[in-house]
C-alpha cells in the first residue's frame, strides 16, 4: 500500500465522475470550478487593511524592466500626459545598466529609477521584477483597485491614456496571459512514491489527484492584493523551472523562462486537478478573463500586451494571431522573425497603428529602436501615435499609404521591393 502526499495547499479541482461512480456522490459543478490565492506564503492573509480614505481613486503604477534605456521614451511622455503624475500613475524602471539609464532619464522627472538588482536574461529576472513590486508599494497605502504593470524598454502604449485608465482600475482583478500549451505536472509523487503506486491494486488513476503549473507571459498587470503577495513569496520556488522540468526536452514539456513561470504559480501554488485533464478547466478568482481549459489551442486570461511569434505560440486563433496577420499585410510595416523569439517590429504602416489602436490590445511589444513610420503625414512615430493613437477619436482614414489588401505574396514581395 502506497501514502501519497500532496502537500498544495490550493483548491481541489474535480472532474465530473461518471454514472458508475455513484458510491462518492458529489454536489454538482456544473462545469466550473474555482481556484482561490494559496495560503502558503507567511503572512499572506495578514496584510493591513487598505487606507482608503488617503488614496480616494486608484492608481496605475508601470513597471519597466530595461536594459540601458527607454528608446520610446517621446511617446511614453505623450501618452502620460492624458493623466496626473503621482496621482493617476507612476513610473518605476529598473535597467541592467543603471549609469546609462540615469543620464538618459536626468531630465525626464516622471521617470525614477531604482536601485538595480542582479538580473539573468530569461532565469533571472523573478527578483528584478519583485524589487520593483516593493519599491511600488513601499510608497504607503492605496486603492484596492490600484494596478502594477509590467512594461519592456520596446513596449508601447497603444490607447489613450484615460482609456487604459478606465479598463484597468475598473476593479481589483489581475491580467494573466496564458500559452496556449498544456498544463505542466507539477507533483511531489515522483520517485519511489510514483513508483509504488504502479503497483498498488487498489489505485484508481481515474482519481488521482495532479498538481498542475500553467506558462504565462512575463509581461503581466497584477492587482495591488497579488502584488503584496509576490513581494512576501518573493525567494521561493528557486528551482520551479527544474521541477517543471522546463527545458529538459522531454515528452510533454515546454521551453520557457522562470519569469514565465513564477508569478501565477506562486501566487497559487498551480493547481491541483482530480480526473481527466482533457477535459478540465478552471475558474481562478482575482484573475480577469474566461475559465482557463486545459486542452485550449488559444491564448487564454487577460491578454492585454500584443505581441507576435509568428509560431504555436500565437495559437491557432484569437485577437493576438488575427493582429499579426494584419500587420504582415502591410506593406509598410515590417516584421522581422526570429526562431524561437516574438517578431521584432522594425517599421509601421499607418494602418497598422491604426489596427493596434482599434485592437482589444493596451499595449505592443517589440517595437524597436528607430522604428520607422511610413507615410506622408508625420514626421517619425512619435507624431503618428500623436494623431493615430492618443486621441479619443482618431481622424478618418485616408491615403498616405498604399492599399494594405495584396492579393497575393508576389503581390506584397513587390511592394516591398518597391518600398
Amino acid at each position: 500500500l502506497s501514502v501519497i502526499v500532496f502537500p498544495s495547499n490550493s483548491t481541489l479541482l474535480r472532474q465530473p465522475k461518471g454514472r458508475n461512480s455513484s458510491a462518492h456522490p458529489q454536489v454538482p459543478l456544473q462545469g466550473r470550478y474555482n481556484s482561490t490565492l494559496s495560503d502558503d506564503v507567511p503572512e499572506a492573509r495578514t496584510t493591513s487593511p487598505l487606507n482608503l480614505a488617503e488614496s480616494s481613486a486608484p492608481t496605475i503604477t508601470f513597471l519597466f524592466m530595461a536594459y540601458d534605456g527607454l528608446p520610446h521614451m517621446a511617446i511614453w511622455e505623450k501618452f502620460f500626459r492624458g493623466g496626473k503624475p503621482g496621482k493617476d500613475f507612476r513610473v518605476l524602471i529598473h535597467c541592467k545598466s543603471a549609469s546609462k539609464c540615469r543620464h538618459d532619464l536626468r531630465n525626464h522627472p516622471i521617470f525614477n529609477l531604482i536601485e538595480t538588482v542582479e538580473t539573468e536574461y530569461c532565469f533571472g529576472l523573478v527578483s528584478a521584477m519583485n524589487h520593483l513590486l516593493g519599491e511600488a508599494l513601499a510608497s504607503g497605502p492605496g486603492h484596492r483597485n490600484d494596478k502594477f504593470v509590467f512594461v519592456s524598454d520596446t513596449t508601447l502604449p497603444v490607447k489613450p491614456f484615460k482609456t487604459m485608465q478606465r479598463q484597468l482600475t475598473s476593479d481589483d482583478t489581475s491580467h494573466f496571459c496564458f500559452f496556449p500549451v498544456h498544463w505542466l505536472e507539477w507533483s511531489n509523487t515522483s520517485g519511489l512514491f510514483g513508483f509504488l503506486k504502479d503497483f498498488n491494486p487498489w489505485h484508481d488513476a481515474s482519481q488521482e489527484t495532479e498538481r498542475m503549473a500553467l506558462k504565462h507571459h512575463q509581461w503581466m498587470v497584477l492587482s495591488r492584493r497579488h502584488a503584496e503577495k509576490a513581494v512576501k513569496a518573493d525567494g521561493m520556488f528557486p528551482s520551479l523551472l527544474k521541477e517543471l522540468k522546463v527545458n529538459s526536452g522531454l515528452p510533454g514539456t515546454v521551453s520557457g523562462c522562470d519569469d514565465e513561470f513564477w508569478h501565477f504559480n506562486a501566487l497559487y501554488s498551480g493547481v491541483n486537478v482530480t480526473g481527466a485533464l482533457e477535459t478540465a478547466s478552471v475558474h481562478f478568482n482575482g484573475i480577469a478573463g474566461e475559465d482557463i481549459k486545459y486542452d485550449s489551442h488559444r491564448q487564454q486570461g487577460q491578454c492585454d500586451t500584443f505581441v507576435y511569434w509568428q509560431s504555436t505560440n500565437d495559437g491557432t486563433g484569437g485577437p493576438a494571431l488575427k493582429l499579426g496577420e494584419l500587420l504582415e499585410a502591410d506593406a509598410f510595416t515590417h516584421l522581422s522573425h526570429k526562431v524561437g523569439h516574438p517578431c521584432e517590429i522594425t517599421s509601421l504602416g499607418s494602418r497598422s497603428l491604426r489596427a493596434l489602436r482599434e485592437s482589444p490590445f493596451l499595449f505592443a511589444r517589440k517595437v524597436m529602436k528607430g522604428c520607422a513610420v511610413h507615410s506622408r503625414r508625420f514626421r517619425d512615430l512619435a507624431d503618428a501615435f500623436d494623431v493615430l493613437v492618443f486621441p479619443e477619436v482618431i481622424p478618418p482614414e485616408d491615403d498616405d499609404d498604399l492599399p494594405v489588401n495584396v492579393t497575393s505574396e508576389k503581390g506584397l514581395s513587390f511592394l516591398r521591393f518597391i518600398w
